[in-house]
């Protein structure tokens, strides 16, 4: 059973280095609301750099208790995540639907880009970059992942391609009650 809160969730998600944190960024201050990332929530709680989780359940065990105690100004939270994460070897694990189910958000954003330009936002970003071929594989998966959890957890997916449509995006905080 989910909790109530006194804010709405809006998850906002796509591969490493896609901007989400500079998407969600601008769509709060346009709109109202308040984001955190999820890598923020979890690094909070343990140690970690590595884009490669080694324990899913465990990371998002973490998610889910920071966000029980996250205090929240706005009416809706834009937290910026994933939908699958890079595990052991660098296979691509689902993050369980059961953490969706937790987190309850009211709506889910998918953000894609170009592949060879994720890896160079992120060689610009981090002085590094995940492999081309690992990050074709998560934006391969990631709209497939959206549109499971979307259906399951009977929320809007609004899918953008960069350059995103930040007007569409608002449209959908707006209704939700940004």
């Amino acid at each position: 059973m989910v909790e109530s809160r006194p804010f709405s969730i809006v998850f906002v998600a796509g591969v490493h280095g896609v901007g989400k944190t500079t998407f969600s960024t601008a769509l709060a201050r346009a709109t109202g609301v308040e984001h955190v990332a999820a890598s923020t929530l979890i690094k909070a709680a343990r140690q970690q750099s590595d884009k490669r989780v080694k324990d899913v359940a465990s990371n998002q065990d973490e998610l889910v208790a920071a966000l029980k105690s996250y205090s929240c100004h706005a009416t809706v939270l834009l937290l910026d995540g994933h939908f699958c994460l890079i595990g052991a070897g660098d296979h691509l694990v689902d993050v369980p639907t059961a953490t969706f189910e937790a987190i309850a958000p009211t709506a889910l954003i998918l953000l894609c880009a170009d592949s060879e330009a994720i890896v160079s936002r992120c060689v610009k970003r981090d002085g590094r970059a995940l492999p081309l071929d690992l990050i074709v594989r998560l934006q391969d998966r990631e709209p497939k992942r959206a549109t499971q959890l979307s259906k399951v957890l009977s929320v809007p997916l609004l899918a953008l391609n960069e350059p995103f449509d930040q007007a569409r995006a608002m449209a959908l905080v707006g209704a939700i009650g940004g």
